[in-house]
């Protein structure tokens, strides 16, 4: 499918892209602030992204964490446009040695290739009098990695707000940190996300509030639920609804009952 949309907000521009347009998280935005491009989007649009990246002017790349949707075209900066490619220690050594994938990412997102970034310690020159500062925001993923640029007040989210009340989780996410970094994010001076997958939002650090809200009762619910003897399928039916065609699809990877089995460890 390619590009799907382009969307503009002050200074900064994202291109939506995606090979299936089924939802919010089948697509990707990558976003430019000054010469800089926020994630470089799944590998199977590297022809869109490439295409951005053209129009934009880019001459640096960072990214926000591993997955294949934020870093997939990671060893193609690097590689065919000769261009610095940024990231955290925790993210580079997911880069470095690679992941495996499941057959739902390969289809949706393709495949991406190893490579060695320049690793990230510290704020960084973002072109045009802009500064990304990293923050750490595990949860999501252990690398996970938002950027801040204190003096718009912007913060480039990745992967840590999608929605106010996530209905689905990655297996290998955790709970515990993600409302631990949900917290932590409050005492930072932002207002506006740009988040990968829902756009910009344009009162972030409420909507941050009311994600930290809706997990914390979720979890309550389903831990209280889970002492009456009930079983997680029976608890993920009474609060989420029945998993359905994600959850199938995605081989129970990515599927309500993991949001479930995650407030119930956690």
């Amino acid at each position: 499918m390619g590009r799907i949309e382009t969307l503009q907000h002050d200074t900064v521009r994202g291109a939506r892209v995606g090979r299936f347009n089924l939802g919010l998280t089948t697509t990707t935005l990558v976003w430019r602030i000054g010469t800089t491009l926020v994630d470089t989007g799944p590998p199977n649009q590297w022809k869109a992204v490439k295409s951005f990246m053209d129009e934009e002017a880019v001459k640096q790349v960072v990214v926000t964490h591993h997955h294949e949707d934020h870093s997939g075209n990671a060893s193609r900066v690097i590689r065919e446009r000769a261009l610095p490619l940024f990231a955290t220690q925790k993210a580079a050594t997911h880069l470095i040695r690679g992941h495996s994938l499941k057959p739902y990412q390969r289809v949706v997102w393709g495949r991406s290739a190893t490579c060695a970034p320049t690793v990230l310690d510290g704020p960084l020159d973002a072109g045009d009098g802009y500064t990304l500062t990293p923050v750490p925001c595990p949860g999501h993923s252990e690398d996970h990695t938002c950027f801040l640029e204190e003096q718009e007040g912007w913060l480039f989210s990745g992967d840590l707000y999608i929605a106010d009340a996530p209905v689905y989780f990655r297996a290998d996410e955790n709970l515990p940190e993600t409302l631990a970094t949900l917290e932590h994010i409050q005492e930072l001076d932002f207002h506006t996300l740009f988040c990968a997958h829902r756009g910009v939002v344009t009162d972030g650090k409420e909507a941050l509030k009311r994600k930290h809200a809706y997990l914390t009762r979720l979890r309550k619910e389903a831990q209280t639920l889970s002492t009456q003897g009930l079983s997680i399928n029976t608890i993920t039916r009474r609060l989420l609804g029945v998993d359905d065609a994600t959850s199938y699809a995605t081989g129970f990877h990515f599927c309500k009952a993991n949001l479930i089995r995650a407030c119930l460890n956690g």
